[in-house]
């Protein structure tokens, strides 16, 4: 058997092993097999929430005036603004950004893109892919009033607008580099006028907007998607399938993109590695900020400061019922006398909910 089919007969054979052991995907077993072993509850859903009870007027009306302001800037910054005045040197022959960005490119002649510029568009289509992914979200669940991906729970309105926080910080930061820093293209430091834009673009190069925009969708997208992976739809997953199909899966996936976004913009000349990489890590930390401020380590949404609070009991076994009491007083050496008070009855803190206390 050829190598290809060897390897794709292979890897089928490992996601069917996978998906048969996972107890959410498989068939459900017969009266005649044995009990299946206790596993973790899947994760508790907490009411919707409004954009409200997760972000501030300000910052909706914030963010509503930035995010169209900084794609059109993205797209087209060039044609908006003077080209800047070269502030960034280019590198120096025997460096890194200059040994890659010679001897790794395409047809001089033609300056034919990598992979006929697929990359070079993707870098923009993956960006806006997770808007398009919570909008189709959004309004599948307005219509059908079920949820359009089983992962992602009743949370479209805030990953959708927490990811327009991650674009437009993204974007107006890597702008701001670019126009204000000013460092000279491959195509220009090297003298390749066939990789060439118009004069507006040629020195853009510091950092890629390529890259960080790329990895910031990928990073958001990643975490998202595996929170909802992994804590609900295989949260009784064995440990294996969980890891695989929860974790490694989403970020090999949105990752392998942006890399080759990233790589493209070596190979057409447009940026040196230190570009992509610094564009790649902004991308990446400034989507770890947002999801971490918006969202807990289980992929729900945070509540503002200030939103009201309900108790209700949590999913705990009932309490012991405390022994009657004794007609005898307790000394002070008895063991009832020195006892801590015990508080049986544990509540855990809802969205939507209020705390009352009566006092005496």
């Amino acid at each position: 058997m050829p190598p290809a089919p060897r390897h794709a007969l292979a890897l089928a054979s490992l996601l069917a092993f996978c998906l048969m052991s996972s107890p959410a995907l498989a068939a459900p077993p017969s009266e005649a097999s044995p009990a299946p072993q206790a596993s973790p509850a899947p994760l508790p859903e907490s009411p919707s929430l409004s954009l409200t009870d997760t972000y501030s007027p300000v910052a909706l009306g914030t963010i509503g005036l930035l995010f169209p302001t900084s794609a059109a800037i993205t797209v087209f910054g060039g044609y908006f603004f003077d080209a800047p005045v070269p502030a960034m040197g280019s590198p120096t022959p025997g460096s890194l950004d200059y040994r890659v960005a010679e001897n790794f490119h395409g047809d001089l002649e033609t300056g034919a893109p990598l992979l006929g510029g697929i990359p070079d568009h993707g870098g923009y289509a993956l960006s806006a892919l997770p808007v398009l992914y919570y909008g189709l979200g959004s309004a599948w669940k307005g219509i059908t009033g079920r949820d359009l991906y089983p992962w992602q729970g009743p949370y479209h309105h805030q990953s959708t607008f927490a990811y327009l926080e991650t674009f437009t910080w993204t974007a107006l930061l890597t702008n701001a580099a670019k126009f204000f820093v000013g460092r000279a293209r491959p195509y220009v430091a090297l003298n390749r006028r066939s990789y060439g834009w118009h004069g507006g673009e040629d020195y853009l190069s510091f950092w890629s907007g390529h890259a960080s925009l790329s990895f910031a969708a990928a990073t958001f997208m990643a975490r998202d998607i595996s929170d909802g992976l992994y804590h609900r739809v295989l949260a009784n997953a064995e440990p294996l399938p969980r890891f695989m199909l929860g974790r490694a899966l989403p970020y090999t996936v949105l990752y392998g993109a942006a890399s080759t976004v990233a790589v493209s913009r070596l190979y057409d000349q447009k940026h040196f590695v230190s570009d992509v990489v610094i564009g790649a890590a902004v991308g990446t930390l400034l989507a770890t900020l947002v999801y971490n401020a918006r969202f807990d380590a289980r992929g729900i949404p945070r509540t503002r400061p200030g939103v009201a609070l309900d108790i209700a009991p949590s999913a705990e076994p009932a309490p012991v019922p405390p022994e009657p009491l004794s007609r005898t007083t307790p000394t002070r050496s008895s063991p009832a006398a020195s006892a801590p008070f015990a508080i049986h009855n544990r509540f855990r803190i809802l969205p939507g909910q209020q705390l009352k206390l009566a006092l005496p």
